[in-house]
């Protein structure tokens, strides 16, 4: 890798002379609802196979970073409440 390529990172934290890199990934399906008079409305974010590739790729980068001794500790928070994500799903092999 060039020595000068940038780096893309949702969070970088230094804390008690350790580099944690963190990527965080936040998909919703939609819902609407009213807690403690606070309203919510959420979207639903649509295509979750490629959003489970592109946080894939966030993983990635935090092998790679790691790597790169620029972080020592990484971390891949993926939240979500669409059941989607962690219903066991049958692909057909050709």
């Amino acid at each position: 890798y060039p020595t000068k390529e940038r780096l893309y990172l949702d969070l970088l934290i230094e804390l008690n002379n350790q580099r944690y890199a963190i990527e965080l990934k936040y998909k919703t399906r939609e819902l609407e609802l009213t807690h403690n008079n606070e309203k919510f409305k959420l979207k639903t974010h649509s295509a979750p196979n490629f959003n489970q590739y592109d946080f894939l790729k966030d993983i990635q980068r935090i092998e790679d970073i790691i790597n790169r001794k620029k972080a020592s500790v990484g971390y891949g928070i993926f939240l979500t409440n669409e059941k989607k994500y962690w219903k066991e799903r049958r692909y057909l092999l050709f």
